[in-house]
């Protein structure tokens, strides 16, 4: 576990922009990084076994479980974004590239948000997989994956969004 604190420092002062606390926590770390209000806008979704249909929606400080799939921001004006740079994919806190999930939660986000169709989600995923089912040996740098039932997946996670 990490803590992060960023410092701007002026002529005058230092101040401190935030400060993680190192302990883990995704949704106390989102709202520390990206704020409050966009913490509250996302819907999470947890999940006890994703492939076998148990996924759930979830909302935000009913449970302090790690087991969290943190899915898109909701339909809260403002929360859209103009590119997709706040979207971040894991699997077992490992980053990734899942491409093909990234397209469904943007067309998702899109259809259900038709007057802010040229606008993107913010997005924070991050899915526990037993090992078995994805491999992570393609890529050297090990972000581009194989998911053994990536559509399965896909259209389980449509379900919620």
């Amino acid at each position: 576990k990490v803590a992060m604190r960023c410092i701007h420092i002026s002529k005058k002062a230092r101040r401190v922009e935030f400060q993680t606390h190192g302990n883990g926590d995704l949704r106390e770390n989102i709202g520390v990084v990206f704020g409050q209000s966009l913490l509250h806008s996302l819907v999470y979704i947890e999940k006890t076994n994703l492939l076998n249909g148990t996924l759930k929606k979830k909302e935000y400080c009913k449970n302090g479980n790690d087991q969290i799939v943190t899915g898109t921001g909701g339909s809260n004006v403002g929360i859209g974004r103009n590119r997709n740079d706040r979207q971040f994919f894991y699997i077992n806190d490992r980053p990734v590239d899942v491409p093909k999930i990234a397209r469904m939660i943007n067309h998702c986000y899109k259809h259900n948000n038709i007057t802010r169709k040229h606008k993107y989600p913010v997005a924070i995923l991050n899915l526990k997989m037993h090992a078995k089912q994805y491999d992570v040996n393609l890529d050297p740098n090990k972000r581009a994956i194989l998911l053994s039932e990536e559509t399965q997946l896909i259209q389980e996670l449509k379900q919620h969004h």
